[in-house]
């Protein structure tokens, strides 16, 4: 990964060491930020095991040497470049999607698992009608 100048801003690792991108001896940024995010909040997509046949206009989908489980209900999968959420898991080799499938039909494609969704989609739209009311602390 190529160096970014920082220009006026000090990077510091996490051993409390300065980071420097322009020094010639080192100190380049190994990890972006986003993936260190995405790591931390479990939002990185993992290939699954096996390979799954989707249908299009179908929201089943039949998997191969899967190992779907009622822990994977509204988390997120991968298929063919496109992201769908899983609706229901009626065992460890079929699961429903909440769209159909609106791709061509393909059999034995590789799949990746994402994050779980937690929650009802929201919207803030800006400007907001939000305000702060003030810091208040609980003694």
């Amino acid at each position: 990964m190529a160096s970014t100048a920082l220009a006026g801003v000090e990077v510091w690792d996490a051993d409390g060491y300065l980071i420097n991108p322009d020094d010639p001896g080192g100190g380049e940024i190994n990890l972006s930020m986003l993936a260190e995010l995405k790591s931390q909040l479990g939002n990185d997509y993992a290939d699954g095991p096996g390979t799954v046949n989707v249908t299009q206009g179908s929201d089943h989908v039949v998997g191969a040497g899967t190992s779907f489980t009622a822990d994977d209900v509204n988390r997120r999968i991968r298929l063919a470049s496109r992201i769908f959420v899983i609706r229901s898991v009626e065992g460890v080799d079929r699961i429903t999607l909440t769209a159909p499938y609106d791709r061509a039909s393909a059999d034995a494609i590789s799949y990746a698992l994402g994050p779980l969704l937690v929650g009802g989609p929201w919207e803030i739209r800006v400007p907001t009608d939000l305000i702060k009311l003030g810091d208040y602390a609980i003694s």
